[in-house]
C-alpha cells in the first residue's frame, strides 16, 4: 500500500501536534519556592517595640525570641534580665507587626534565658518563631 507524501506529512504533523499538546497539558508547574526562614529580632528592632509600647505600658520589658523547641510548646528569649522576667511571670508574644500570636509562662530562668511554655492564641495559623518578641508588662 502506497501512500503519497502529503498523507504521510499529514499524518506525522497530526502524530506530532498530539504529542507537543500532550506533553504540554501533563505538566504541572513548579511549586513556588518556600519561603525565607525567619529572622531573629535585632536589638534596635526589639528597642522599637519597646519604645513603641512604653508609652502605654510604661512597665514593659521586651526581648527577642531566640529559639523554638520544634516538637514541643518552648521558646526562649535570650540577652535578658532575669529580674524583668521573674518565674511564673505571664507574657505575650508579638510578631514582628506588633500582633498577639501566643501567651506564655516563665517557667525558667538560666543564665540571661528566659524559657517560655506558650499556647498560641485562638484563630492564629503559627506558632512562635524567630523574629517574634516575648513581651511582659502589657497591663497597666
Amino acid at each position: 500500500m502506497k501512500r503519497s507524501i502529503k498523507t504521510t506529512t499529514l499524518l506525522v504533523g497530526a502524530l506530532l501536534g498530539a504529542a507537543i499538546f500532550t506533553g504540554c497539558v501533563s505538566q504541572e508547574p513548579p511549586p513556588p519556592p518556600p519561603p525565607p526562614p525567619p529572622v531573629p529580632a535585632s536589638t534596635a528592632d526589639v528597642e522599637t517595640i519597646r519604645n513603641a509600647l512604653a508609652a502605654s505600658f510604661p512597665n514593659v520589658k521586651v526581648a527577642a525570641v531566640n529559639e523554638v523547641v520544634a516538637n514541643a510548646p518552648y521558646l526562649a528569649a535570650y540577652d535578658i534580665n532575669p529580674a524583668d522576667f521573674p518565674l511564673e511571670s505571664i507574657v505575650t508574644i508579638l510578631n514582628g507587626s506588633g500582633a498577639s500570636i501566643a501567651h506564655g509562662r516563665v517557667e525558667a530562668l538560666v543564665n540571661n534565658q528566659a524559657h517560655i511554655r506558650f499556647d498560641v492564641d485562638a484563630g492564629v495559623d503559627r506558632r512562635p518563631q524567630l523574629g517574634d518578641v516575648v513581651v511582659l508588662g502589657l497591663k497597666n
